[in-house]
């Protein structure tokens, strides 16, 4: 997101998902304006199998234990 753009700036879609799936069930949120490409990134190294593996155990650990996610 462009650093001068504030969450405000950022709306949830009315009409994201089918009737099947009311609601916004991927959480997908459009922008009032078109977004600024401000940066790309060519040396990003993806995260190796065990550390996303970690992630899904600490996740499942979370969720377990009722954890509020904060998106």
């Amino acid at each position: 997101m462009h650093p001068g753009c504030s969450a405000a700036a950022m709306r949830r879609p009315h009409a994201v998902a089918t009737p099947k799936f009311p609601g916004n069930p991927t959480r997908s949120f459009r922008t009032v304006a078109p977004m600024i490409l401000v940066e790309e990134i060519h040396d990003w190294t993806p995260l190796t199998p065990d550390v996303r593996e970690t992630w899904r155990r600490q996740l499942a650990t979370l969720l377990e234990n009722d954890a509020e996610i904060i998106n």
